[in-house]
């Protein structure tokens, strides 16, 4: 029978070329599929987490991420999401959907580019990374981030903090709104501040490195004095009555933690203001004493 296909050498070249043309196509497909922030088994598409996560009974785990850039997400990433222990166990509970705001925009689909910012101001992201817990409507079940620990105390800390999550909507959340309640007006003085000194202090032309940092100094005292004596001497006695007001609202025993560690928290941060408050009128009384010393001169 006369054999088809031509010699075995040039079978075996045949067989060459196609294996290399294969290599060839396949090389491209894996560069394209190998640029992109977007870990395997996980989806970047939001609307597309929440129709799975009702198809399949499952709630969306969304990781909001800065993954070029940001310490803290590489860290989690490394410990936690990047796993196959984390992977394992959490897809048989979770949608998975990466969330990314990366410096290199390549990193990210044409859908991407376009939905996660939206999807930052819509769940009011303000640091990074942010992990929530949605359900399938697209609702906040549970806020986290970073926590030590690795994958297997990752997902008990997941599993608890959703089991939780009515009692935390039930009893925490009005306490958060009463702490909370004054952040939003605050923030609005605080932004109209910027602008007022931005007019005060104006940039003039062809200004010299020396000009302009005695500028910058006389804008920053300026503006401390604006923000501690009049922005923050109003919210003051304002946020200590908020602090007094949350800790008399009574939750269960099994609150009762929470609770402290949430107002601790935010206590934490308002007492540092304070103390920047101080520090602030003890170098302002610094600065008149200089400038009276050099008056007596």
């Amino acid at each position: 029978m006369q054999e088809v296909g031509g010699s075995p050498q040039q079978t075996q070249g045949n067989a060459k070329m196609k294996t290399l043309i294969a290599i060839a196509l396949t090389v491209p497909v894996l560069a394209v599929q190998a640029k992109t922030s977007t870990p395997a088994g996980w989806t970047d598409d939001y609307d597309v987490a929440l129709k799975r996560a009702a198809a399949e009974n499952k709630l969306v785990l969304a990781d909001f991420s800065g993954s070029d850039w940001c310490g803290w997400c590489k860290k989690l990433d490394k410990e936690v999401f990047d796993t196959e222990e984390f992977r394992k166990g959490a897809t048989n509970e979770y949608v998975l959907l990466m969330v990314d705001t990366p410096q290199d925009q390549e990193l990210l689909s044409e859908k991407a580019k376009k939905q996660n910012p939206k999807l930052v101001e819509k769940y009011k992201v303000r640091g990074f990374p942010t992990v929530l817990v949605l359900d399938a409507k697209g609702e906040v079940v549970f806020q986290g981030g970073y926590e030590k620990g690795g994958p297997k105390k990752y997902l008990e800390m997941l599993k608890r903090s959703v089991k939780e999550a009515p009692d935390i909507a039930k009893y925490l959340k009005p306490i958060e709104d009463v702490l909370n309640k004054y952040d939003a007006d605050m923030r609005k003085e605080e932004l109209a501040l910027q602008d007022r000194l931005e007019k005060e202090f104006p940039t003039p032309k062809d200004e010299l490195p020396s000009a302009r940092k005695a500028r910058m100094k006389k804008m920053m005292m300026r503006g401390g004095e604006i923000f501690f004596g009049e922005i923050f001497a109003k919210y003051e006695p304002l946020y200590d009555k908020a602090f007094a007001d949350a800790k008399a609202m009574k939750v269960p025993p099994h609150m009762e933690l929470k609770k402290l560690e949430l107002i601790s928290r935010q206590e934490r941060s308002f007492q540092a203001t304070k103390m920047a408050k101080l520090q602030f009128e003890t170098q302002q009384k610094a600065g008149e004493k200089d400038d009276s010393d050099e008056d007596d001169e």
